[in-house]
């Protein structure tokens, strides 16, 4: 996509993805992290309150975020194009809440097929619709709804024998109640999404466009956050604090080594920019080695917060959440103010280090807490 819109437009449709999946987090309410937690835990009547919930939350989402873009681009061509992005938005996002299901059972071939399933169809659905001259935003907007269908369709298969029937009523209200904490942490971390519109409102589309350009490029590992939150969450369920404490220091030990692995690229992130998106990205250069630095602890802190969450620390990983969230904001306001798109993606890798060693220092002293109660 970036090749085929201007910096401009491409900044504009990106700060219609960020808004969107921050809008589909919200709609989430927390209960993606609750159900794996549920499940592992055997909870069935939990499990299909957060089932339930989201389905309904996820329909409210399509309907209105994709109702409200039409009326905002004046029911222009654009704006029915970002119409059916927000619904495959909607659609993708249900589908990686019911994919905890999965995971929280050990099976770990389910969400990997899921990905690739959904990404597959997208990209064969994509280069289709630019083959047959269709708009490049057309092209982008449908292929992204073809491949969250083909991704609905393939958890329902999976789901259709996995779920035991539940004879007591389902509680929204308990469902909600016991989601918040989860909400308020996975919302917040999933707040700095909008760092695209806000270097768009401070610094202009063009800057947004280069800034996107950078981010779209590490996009792939961006997945990575989310579904090691997700395996973290029923594992981590089971373990004592001291063991706990164990997963947290490897986590740790994989991000300095992926830290380590990001200098590399670093260091050609003008060639790589040039490659792949072409010259006129070439001034988004500075803004991909700041957020290949930064993907290390943009990576922890979710792990890290889950294995809080985990040891019964929900409501203190929520308030760290909102605080760095604040943070966060604050930091891609006056980073892009000060130095366009290189400014704010430097301001979210320091945040998100700064985040990420408050949350060691948690683990380390209230699970070690933790440790003591059992053994006191």
């Amino acid at each position: 996509m970036a090749r085929l819109l201007p910096v401009g437009e491409f900044g504009e449709l990106n700060t219609v993805l960020g808004v969107g999946v921050v809008i589909a987090g919200a709609g989430d309410f927390g209960v993606s992290t609750l159900l794996a937690k549920a499940r592992a835990r055997h909870e069935n009547s939990l499990v299909m309150g957060c089932i339930v919930f989201n389905r309904a939350s996820s329909l409210f989402i399509a309907t209105a975020f994709a109702g409200t873009l039409v009326i905002i681009e004046g029911f222009s061509f654009a704006g029915f194009a970002f119409a059916f992005l927000a619904v495959a938005l909607a659609i993708d996002k249900n589908v990686d809440c019911l994919l905890s299901i999965p995971i929280a059972d050990g099976d770990r071939s389910t969400a990997p097929i899921s990905i690739a399933l959904r990404r597959t169809a997208t990209l064969i659905a994509f280069l289709t619709f630019l083959a047959l001259e269709t708009p490049a935003l057309w092209s982008y907007s449908l292929s992204y709804l073809l491949g969250s269908l083909f991704g609905q369709v393939h958890i329902q298969m999976f789901l259709r024998d996995k779920l035991s029937p539940i004879c007591e009523k389902v509680k929204l209200i308990a469902t909600t109640r016991s989601a918040f904490p989860y909400f308020v942490s996975n919302f917040t971390g999933q707040i700095r999404l909008l760092d695209t519109p806000l270097v768009s409102s401070v610094a202009g589309v063009v800057q947004a466009g280069l800034y996107s350009g950078a981010t779209k490029i590490v996009q792939p590992f961006s997945l990575i956050p989310g579904v090691v939150t997700t395996v973290i969450m029923p594992h981590s369920a089971r373990l004592s604090p001291d063991r706990a404490r164990v997963l947290s220091r490897k986590l740790v030990a994989l991000a300095i080594l992926f830290l380590a692995l990001m200098a590399i690229p670093t260091i050609f992130s003008a060639d790589i920019i040039s490659l792949i998106l072409g010259e006129q990205f070439q001034a988004a250069s500075a803004a991909l080695g700041w957020t290949l630095l930064g993907l290390a602890f943009v990576s922890l802190s979710s792990p890290l917060g889950s294995v809080l969450q985990s040891q019964g620390h929900e409501r203190l990983v929520a308030k760290n959440g909102f605080f760095f969230a604040i943070a966060n904001l604050v930091g891609v306001l006056l980073g892009s103010w000060a130095s366009g798109a290189q400014g704010a993606a430097a301001a979210i890798a320091l945040v998100f280090f700064i985040k990420s060693t408050t949350l060691v220092y948690f683990i380390e002293n209230r699970v070690r807490g933790d440790i003591l109660k059992v053994t006191g």
